[in-house]
């Protein structure tokens, strides 16, 4: 499961940033403060991101469902979701399929239609040469 961070609790809304790759949930720390009126917000780290860097796990059906647990769990009013590159794509599929019934609304920053578990493992590897400096 991604790590996700209660910024904001308060509010009758909420919203959910979701970061893309290569990077971590600190792409999105800068909507926090114009978000943040609106209603809760909550930052999500994405598997093999920032703080959960260790745990290699790029599955792209498992990121749709860990998405849905956060929004579930920590954002249980209605709630938009906010994604950029993969979090866009994980955000637009969690709304195509069975999401929480609260999900009211999508904003997809630089998004794609398609992510195999094979592209996946692409945006991993440039994900950590970039870290490593290979790039």
């Amino acid at each position: 499961m991604p790590v996700a961070e209660v910024v904001n609790p308060g509010g009758e809304r909420a919203c959910v940033l979701v970061h893309g790759l290569p990077g971590d949930a600190q792409q999105m720390r800068p909507w926090l403060r114009p978000l943040g009126e609106l209603g809760a917000t909550v930052l999500v780290e994405l598997p093999d991101c920032g703080s959960s860097a260790d745990e290699l796990d790029l599955d792209p059906e498992l990121l749709v469902q860990d998405l849905a647990q956060v929004v579930e769990n920590l954002a249980p009013k209605p709630t938009t979701v906010v994604g950029l590159s993969l979090g866009a794509w994980a955000a637009a599929r969690l709304a195509s399929g069975a999401g929480p019934a609260h999900l009211r609304g999508l904003v997809l920053l630089a998004g794609f239609a398609k992510l195999t578990a094979e592209h996946a493992r692409s945006y991993q590897e440039l994900a950590g040469a970039l870290a490593e400096g290979r790039m």
